[in-house]
């Protein structure tokens, strides 16, 4: 039976609770689907209260097989086939090996409280980005300390578990029409101080 907690904070990470790709790749346990991949054996535990996450996310190894589920939060998820829909170990390589070429472009991510079209705008050098307004809410809410990088805000966009800890996981960001100069500043005037 798969682990209540594990099956909580998968609900949480993806987008797209109808198609959920399980992949284990070497040391990795890859969960994603269409926007988002995430490595669930680089996850610390899930933080008691104004605790640190410690240790490694419990049942993670003995969590469902490989193949596209559909999820649900509080019941066990459904297989829909065995093989994954989405080629997650490709994705993880490309994106992590793109992440290591470039780090030293990769900037933190300032979130604001401007949302427009179900997106949560923040800035990236100097220019907007946007995630998923009620999936970023789940991340932070599950692991409030993971913090989102980018280099460019067309790029996938990097999920590390704190401001200098690994990368665990890579989220591809929401499009948004052209913004006017005069919009951007106030984007930038808005922005949510770091936890």
């Amino acid at each position: 039976m798969i682990d209540f907690i594990v099956s909580q904070v998968i609900g949480s990470l993806v987008a797209d609770l109808d198609s959920v790709t399980v992949r284990r790749d070497r040391s990795r346990i890859l969960v994603g689907d269409a926007r988002v991949v995430w490595d669930l054996a680089a996850l610390p535990d899930i933080p008691e209260e104004d605790e640190e996450p410690t240790g490694r996310l419990p049942g993670v190894e003995t969590m469902v097989g490989d193949g596209t589920w559909m999820w649900h939060r509080e019941l066990r998820p459904r297989l829909l086939e065995q093989t994954g829909r989405y080629d997650l170990a490709s994705a993880w390589s490309e994106m992590y090996g793109d992440h290591l070429r470039e780090v030293e472009y990769y900037a933190r991510i300032d979130w604001s409280t401007w949302s427009r079209d179900g997106s949560r705008v923040g800035v990236l050098q100097y220019a907007p980005v946007a995630v998923n307004d009620a999936w970023l809410s789940r991340v932070h809410r599950t692991y409030p300390g993971l913090v989102l990088y980018g280099i460019d805000p067309c790029m996938p966009l990097a999920v590390r578990a704190g401001d200098d800890g690994q990368v665990v996981g890579f989220v591809d960001p929401n499009v948004l029409p052209p913004v006017e100069p005069g919009v951007l500043d106030a984007i930038s005037s808005s922005i949510l101080a770091p936890a």
